[in-house]
C-alpha cells in the first residue's frame, strides 16, 4: 500500500480512560527519579512517560518545525520496545537536532547519546521498488530496570501539507505523567484545528502577529487493550490541523474545503494520464463487443489486471503523486496511485468517465477523517465510476480483485473524489449481512469409532469470501495447508478439493471437500459423543476481567449459515438427542435445531451480527450473548454402539 496521505505525528499523551471526559491542565514537570512517578500511573505498566512535550511552529507558507522532547522510565522488559527512538527524513522533512540520554532509576545520568549513536537506513518496506524515505534510528542496550530515556529533536518539514494531527495514545499499558502540545502561526497563516476529547487551548500572544495554542495534561493510568475497541475517534484525544492554504514543489493548495483540496490533487495529477495511440487503439478494439457500459469498464479493468503488478514508489511530490500512465503501460508496474491513474487513463481512451478518489485504507482501522473537517489523512487510492444509476468502485492494486469489489481494505468509509471541479465527499459502499455471508454444508458418515468420511461444501460471500478467495492462486499444497485452517480440525485428511469463484461486485468463494475427520467423535464404552458443530463452531469467549472502559464497535455485519447431516453407523442407536437454541440480542441473534430422520441427525445453524457502536455499560450483555452462542455450538449427541 502506497503512502499518500499526510505523516501522523503522535503526541503521546496516553490513553484516556473515559471517552466522554475532558483534560485538566497541569503546569509541574516532575523529575526522572523513578520513586517520584506516583503508584496510580506506574501500577501494571510498562513503562511511563515522565514528560512529553512537543510545540509544532508553522514559519511561513512552505515551512513548520517540530520540536519534540520525551522522556520515558522503562520498568520491565515489556515495555523495551518504548525506549526506542524512530524517525523517518527524506527530502520534504529535514533533521535539525538530536540528541538524548540515558539515567538509571534513580535518575542519575549513565551516558550521552548523539547523532552519531543514531543507525541510519533505507526506510523500504517490502513491496518497496523505489523509496527515498530514511530513518534514524536507536535503542538503548539496558538489561538493568528501570531505567530512564531521554530524546530531543527537531524536524523541519518543507510542506504545511504535512501538518496532520497529534493523538493522546502512547500504547497500551503505557502510564503518563506530564504531556504538551503547542501549535505556534503567524496569524496571517493560521490553520484550522479541531479536537476530539481535550478541552479549548490555552491561547496566548508572544507577539502582535504571533499566536500559540497549548494543550496539556497529566497522570494518565495504564490501559489495556480491550477486544471490540471503537475507533479511536470514540475515544482517544486527538488534535488535528488542516493548512488554510500550503505549498508542495511549485503547487500551491488549500484545505479550506474538501473542494479545495481535491483542486490540488487534480492539478498534481496533471498531464500524468497521456497513453500511447497504440495502447488506445487496443482498448477501443478490447470494447468492440461489449454489450454495455458495465462490461466494457470491466474488461478494461482484466487488461489493466493481466498488464501490471503492485510495487510501492515513494518518490516525487511528496509520495503524493502518480507515474505518469505511459510508464505504467511500458513497464506494468506501479503503486496505488500509479495504477489507479493507469485506470482511469485505459477508461479515457473508450470515453469513460472516472474519479481518482483518496481514501484511508485498513481492514479493521477505517481512519480518523471526519466530514467536517477537511485534512489529507488519506493513504490510499482507488477508482469510482460513476455510471447513470449507480457506482463502480474499483481496487487497482490486487492483481485477482473481483471486478467492482472493494474489500475489507476500503469498505464502508470516507472518500474524496477528484474531478475536474475539485473534490467531493463520498462513502464507499457497505457490505451488510446480507452480503457477507458463510455457509456450511455437508454430509459426514460417521463410523463405529467415532471418525468420519465427509463431503462438504463451504461457501463465503461478500467480505467472508476472502477467506477462501485468497487460495486460488496457491499452489495446491499451500492451498490445502490454509485448508486446515479454515477448518480448525485437530487431525483431518484431505482427499480431494476443488474451488470454484465468481467474479462479481459482491463475489462468491466456494470451496468443495473431500475429507476423513479422525475423532470428530470420542468413544467411551458403549458410547459415542459426537459433536454436532465442530466445522463452523464459535468458540470466541472474550475476557471481562476488569471493568469496561472504551465503547464497543462491531465494524461489519455478518451471517452464518449451516446445515449438516450426521449418518449413523449401522448398529448404533440415538440415546440423546439435544434441543436447538434461540438467543436473540441486539447485538445479533441466533438460532439452530437438530432433528433425526431415519439413520441421519440433521444440524441446522443460523447466527447473525449485526453491525454498530455500543456503549461501555452494554459489554455486559455482549458477553453474555457470545457466551451463550459459544455455548450453543457445543451442542452434541450421544450414540450407542
Amino acid at each position: 500500500m502506497a503512502k499518500v496521505g499526510a505523516i501522523r505525528f503522535f503526541l503521546e499523551l496516553g490513553l484516556f480512560c473515559l471517552a466522554s471526559g475532558k483534560f485538566a491542565i497541569s503546569q509541574n514537570v516532575p523529575g526522572y527519579d523513578v520513586s517520584g512517578i506516583p503508584d496510580s500511573v506506574r501500577k501494571n505498566a510498562y513503562a511511563v512517560i515522565r514528560n512529553k512535550t512537543v510545540h509544532c511552529r508553522i514559519l511561513n507558507e512552505k515551512q513548520f518545525k517540530v520540536s519534540e522532547k520525551q522522556v520515558i522510565t522503562i520498568l520491565n522488559k515489556a515495555g523495551e520496545s518504548k525506549a526506542a527512538l524512530v524517525i523517518f527524513y527524506d527530502k520534504f522533512r529535514h533533521i535539525d537536532v538530536l540528541k538524548g540520554n540515558i539515567y538509571h532509576g534513580s535518575g542519575k545520568l549513565l551516558r550521552k547519546i548523539t547523532a552519531g549513536d543514531m543507525a541510519d537506513a533505507a526506510a523500504v518496506s517490502e513491496y518497496s521498488l523505489y523509496d527515498d524515505n530514511r530513518i534514524k534510528y536507536f535503542q538503548p542496550l539496558i538489561s538493568e530496570y528501570p531505567y530512564t530515556v531521554e530524546y530531543e529533536y527537531e524536524i523541519t518539514f518543507e510542506s504545511l501539507y504535512y501538518l496532520s494531527q497529534w493523538e493522546a495514545f502512547p500504547g497500551y499499558n503505557i502510564g503518563a505523567e506530564y504531556f504538551e502540545f503547542s501549535l505556534s502561526y503567524p496569524l496571517w497563516l493560521k490553520p484550522s484545528w479541531y479536537t476530539l476529547h481535550l478541552d479549548q487551548p490555552l491561547v496566548t500572544r508572544q507577539d502582535p502577529n504571533t499566536e500559540t495554542l497549548t494543550w496539556k495534561v497529566r497522570n494518565l493510568l495504564p490501559q489495556t487493550e480491550e477486544i471490540m475497541e471503537s475507533s479511536p475517534a470514540q475515544w482517544v484525544p486527538t488534535v488535528m490541523i488542516s493548512p488554510e492554504v500550503f505549498r508542495m514543489g511549485n503547487y500551491k493548495g488549500s484545505m479550506r474545503s474538501w473542494q479545495e483540496l481535491g483542486k490540488w490533487f487534480r492539478d498534481i495529477n496533471a498531464g500524468r494520464s497521456d497513453l500511447s495511440p497504440g495502447t488506445c487503439l487496443k482498448i477501443q478494439n478490447l470494447i468492440t463487443a461489449a454489450t454495455d457500459t458495465i462490461d466494457m469498464v470491466r474488461r478494461i479493468y482484466r487488461f489493466m489486471q493481466s498488464k501490471t503488478r503492485y510495487v510501492s514508489i515513494q518518490l516525487g511530490l511528496g509520495g503524493l503523486q502518480p507515474l505518469p500512465a505511459s510508464l505504467v503501460d511500458q513497464y506494468g508496474y506501479g503503486d496505488c496511485k500509479a495504477l489507479t491513474n493507469y485506470m482511469q487513463a485505459l477508461l479515457k481512451c473508450a470515453g469513460i468517465r472516472s474519479c481518482y478518489t483518496l481514501v484511508y485504507g485498513g481492514k479493521n482501522d477505517k481512519g480518523t477523517i471526519l466530514p467536517e473537517f477537511p485534512s489529507g489523512r488519506f493513504n490510499h487510492v482507488i477508482l469510482s465510476v460513476p455510471l447513470q444509476n449507480d457506482t463502480l468502485w474499483l481496487e487497482c492494486t490486487n492483481q485477482k480483485q473481483p471486478f467492482g469489489y472493494l474489500g475489507a481494505f476500503t469498505d464502508d468509509r470516507f472518500a474524496l473524489l477528484i474531478t475536474e471541479q475539485g473534490g467531493f465527499p463520498a462513502h464507499t459502499p457497505e457490505y451488510t449481512g446480507k452480503d457477507n455471508v458463510w455457509n456450511c454444508s455437508g454430509t459426514i458418515q460417521i463410523d463405529r469409532e467415532g471418525n468420519a468420511e465427509a463431503n462438504l461444501m463451504l461457501r463465503g460471500r461478500g467480505i467472508l469470501s476472502e477467506r477462501i478467495y485468497d487460495l486460488a492462486d496457491r499452489p495446491v499444497y499451500e492451498q490445502r495447508k490454509e485448508i486446515y485452517h479454515v477448518l480448525e480440525l485437530p487431525d483431518i485428511t484431505i482427499r480431494n478439493h476443488t474451488l470454484r469463484l465468481t467474479d462479481a461486485p459482491v463475489p462468491e468463494a466456494e470451496l468443495n471437500l473431500q475429507t476423513v475427520i479422525y475423532n470428530l467423535g470420542s468413544v467411551s464404552g458403549q458410547r459415542v459423543f459426537l459433536p454436532l458443530n465442530r466445522l463452523d463452531r464459535f468458540a470466541f469467549l472474550p475476557y471481562n476481567g476488569k471493568e469496561r472502559k472504551t465503547s464497543i464497535e462491531l465494524i461489519r455485519s455478518s451471517t452464518y449459515c449451516d446445515t449438516l447431516t450426521y449418518i449413523i453407523p449401522d448398529g448404533c442407536v440415538i440415546e440423546f438427542l439435544p434441543e436447538g437454541k434461540n438467543i436473540d440480542s441486539e447485538f445479533g441473534e441466533y438460532h439452530s435445531t437438530v432433528r433425526s430422520e431415519n439413520n441421519k441427525i440433521i444440524f441446522t445453524r443460523y447466527f447473525a451480527m449485526k453491525k454498530g457502536n455500543y456503549p461501555a455499560s452494554s459489554y455486559n450483555q455482549l458477553e453474555s450473548f457470545l457466551r451463550e452462542v459459544a455455548a450453543a455450538d457445543n451442542l452434541q449427541t450421544v450414540l450407542i454402539r
